[in-house]
């Protein structure tokens, strides 16, 4: 099988800075020296390497690694305080589990399938909902907060959690 037409582009970075302006002067520098505009982008899950791939390739496919979501996903679950329940009950550990599971969903169904494990977190785990939404959605859900989380809307795109490609908001995954 002859793949003649077929074209395959890689780049590893490595930066010494994280912010969203090392980025941007990084992808502004290679495309002083090379005409190209990739169809898909695989970025981890740190904000500014998403935001600069968004801003400055805003065609592309934003392709999110799961092994990086799931570290990430870690880390803010240490940074809520919340290791200590994670590593103690197993109802807690179990939903951490679930979000980063939502992965293998069919994006036609991520919305179902979201709305029905999102109330399974108790009260003290909603920061950690709204940065899940953060991450996956690029925004957060309206609604959920501290008295009210049943009657949520959720603005969590089915389509945006596999890929970060012009993100639909759909609201209410009651």
């Amino acid at each position: 099988m002859e793949c003649a037409h077929f074209k395959s582009s890689f780049l590893y970075v490595l930066l010494i800075g994280k912010d969203i302006k090392d980025y941007n002067n990084f992808f502004k520098q290679l495309l002083l020296h090379y005409d190209y505009e990739p169809n898909s982008v695989l970025v981890d899950f740190e904000s500014a390497t998403l935001k600069s791939t968004k801003a400055i390739f805003s065609d592309a496919i934003q392709i999110s690694c799961q092994f990086h979501f799931g570290q990430r996903l870690w880390r803010e679950v240490q940074s809520l305080g919340l290791q200590i329940k994670y590593t103690n009950d197993d109802k807690s550990r179990m939903n951490v589990k679930k979000l980063v599971s939502l992965a293998f969903v069919p994006v036609t169904d991520v919305l179902k399938a979201y709305s029905s494990i999102k109330n399974d977190f108790d009260y003290e785990d909603y920061p950690l909902l709204d940065y899940f939404e953060c991450v996956s959605a690029g925004q957060k859900k309206e609604g959920i907060n501290n008295e009210e989380k049943d009657n949520s809307k959720s603005s969590i795109s089915s389509h945006s959690y596999q890929q970060h490609h012009h993100r639909p908001t759909l609201k209410g995954s009651e």
